[in-house]
């Protein structure tokens, strides 16, 4: 859109509509994006100039609506002046806006800075991105004046092409590059190809957009596409491949955010999975510790001691000896049973993380298949059956909650028969919810993975609350934790005194020294829930 011979043609049809004009305003209400105004005696011409880098663009847009809100103004003290002149520089993309007393503006359509410069007397005296850093420096030169011929060029044949041939579009040149295999032609070969493409573009170009929706201005002889658009003018070439562009680029963007949450979805499931195939560790200490107590039992007839460890004999090693640790507090009797206590627990944690690999097994196996369907997307279309068909996957769907909007309450309340439960918002309000809750409080959270911290107010009510409670309960917890577009999410619970915040540690940091696990699926809690 932004080539040499593209502004050749675009500044033949922009001059006759803009010479004699009166320049009303410019105003800018989009990003990169400058609108431009120009009155004469029967219209307002209407101008858009893109300054974004991957976009580069002037084109006339008579639908352009002259918006007043949130918007910024450009150039006002050259209101009223008449345009006298519309050229374009002979040695490179810059156009030219010539005003009666003599200053002008400079449209500078390449490079990473693509601007509208105000100049007088070769002197930048405002501009439209970036003006603290322009506004004093000489008027910009063109850069393409006399390169060389394509023998005396150097690197490989694309860059020589690129070197010697600069007004050629970089676009053209790789697509020709392609399709007629320029790579395997000896030097003068490339020189008379490029040079017959030249005389092309300057006496019988066709402006199109092709059907991968770029501009182009090589006919269809040169470079055939059954699906391309034709059109009569480049200005409306270069207007449908802009916003062709500008909507593609939306759906690229799509694609590749959502490309980053199907890895990191990925990932964060494929660790999961490796961790459970290394649960049979659990399984070899909950052996370990079944061992160590049938041996404590085993002498439960010794007189208390008062050490660490005792040396016993190996009731699986005949003629060996064993060293285990003890619990200081405890008599030999209460060590056995600390440790058959600590083979269920280990046993348990193997249930729940094989029966939390099993599920998410089946996740991953899910998200394999995505990120193989989601490579072979190439078009908008395709795009959008894509997202239609997986509309209730949790990467796509965005999850609202009924909030409690009360801005007093550092955390979210809700009610569950005579339970008051709250859910921290944040880092800092899991703080609070640690801070204010009672020792005796049931405390929740996902295992694994960052969430809210969840308390379930017991009024000092000392026994366990019932398990439907408190799968209720940890499915919330589980829905409001990096965990919710699973299945199954593991969640520890303990009593809040079992809790504590680490010295130093970071805001909703929290440090579990007895904790006990249920695994349940994530559910957003109901309105009824909500105070």
């Amino acid at each position: 859109m932004n080539a040499y011979f593209a502004l050749r043609y675009l500044n033949e049809e922009l001059k006759p509509k803009v010479f004699g004009s009166f320049f009303s305003k410019a105003v800018s209400f989009q990003k990169n994006l400058l609108f431009l105004f120009f009155d004469t005696q029967n219209e307002t011409v209407k101008l858009t100039f893109s300054s974004d880098t991957t976009r580069i663009a002037l084109f006339l847009d008579n639908r352009l609506s002259e918006k007043k809100k949130n918007s910024v103004s450009f150039f006002d003290d050259k209101s009223g002046q008449k345009v006298i002149d519309v050229q374009l520089d002979p040695n490179d993309r810059f156009i030219y806006f010539e005003f009666e007393d003599q200053s002008s503006l400079v449209f500078r359509l390449f490079g990473t800075d693509p601007n509208v410069l105000l100049v007088a007397d070769n002197k930048i005296l405002d501009s439209f991105k970036n003006p603290a850093q322009n506004v004093g420096l000489s008027k910009p030169k063109p850069f393409l004046s006399n390169p060389p011929i394509f023998s005396e060029t150097r690197g490989t044949k694309l860059k020589r092409v690129f070197r010697a041939f600069p007004k050629i579009p970089r676009d053209s040149v790789r697509q020709l590059f392609e399709l007629y295999d320029i790579d395997s032609m000896k030097d003068e070969q490339i020189q008379d190809f490029f040079l017959k493409v030249e005389d092309i573009l300057i006496n019988n170009p066709e402006f199109r957009v092709l059907s991968d929706g770029s501009f182009s201005l090589l006919p269809d002889s040169l470079f055939p596409d059954e699906k391309a658009e034709k059109f009569n003018t480049i200005n409306d070439a270069i207007r449908v491949a802009f916003f062709k562009d500008r909507s593609d680029f939306r759906f690229r963007k799509e694609i590749a955010d959502f490309k980053k949450k199907l890895e990191k979805q990925y990932d964060r499931l494929n660790r999961v999975v490796e961790q459970a195939e290394n649960a049979y560790k659990s399984l070899e200490r909950a052996e370990q510790y079944e061992q160590y107590g049938n041996i404590l039992l085993a002498n439960a007839h010794l007189k208390n001691v008062e050490t660490d460890t005792i040396d016993l004999d190996d009731l699986y090693n005949p003629g060996e000896k064993v060293t285990i640790q003890l619990k200081s507090d405890l008599d030999i009797a209460g060590n056995a049973k600390y440790y058959f206590d600590k083979k269920k627990k280990s046993e348990r944690s193997y249930e729940v993380a094989t029966a939390y690999a099993e599920s998410v097994q089946n996740e991953l196996d899910d998200i394999r298949n995505l990120r193989e369907d989601v490579q072979k997307i190439d078009s908008k279309d395709q795009w959008l059956d894509f997202k239609k068909e997986h509309e209730n996957n949790s990467l796509f769907t965005k999850h609202t909650s009924n909030e409690d909007t009360s801005d007093s309450r550092p955390f979210k309340i809700i009610r569950i028969g005579k339970y008051e439960v709250w859910i921290g918002k944040n880092a800092k309000s899991n703080d609070e919810v640690l801070r204010q809750s009672h020792k005796e409080d049931i405390w929740m959270h996902a295992r694994g993975v960052s969430g809210s911290h969840v308390v379930i107010r017991m009024n000092k009510v000392l026994h366990d609350p019932d398990l439907s409670l408190l799968e209720t309960v940890g499915s919330w917890a589980a829905w409001f934790s990096k965990g919710k577009g699973m299945s199954l999410v593991p969640v520890i619970w303990t009593r809040r005194k079992f809790v504590r915040k680490p010295k130093g540690g970071a805001p909703g940091a929290a440090k579990v020294d007895k904790e006990n696990t249920i695994l349940v699926p994530p559910i957003e809690p109901e309105n009824k829930y909500y105070e």
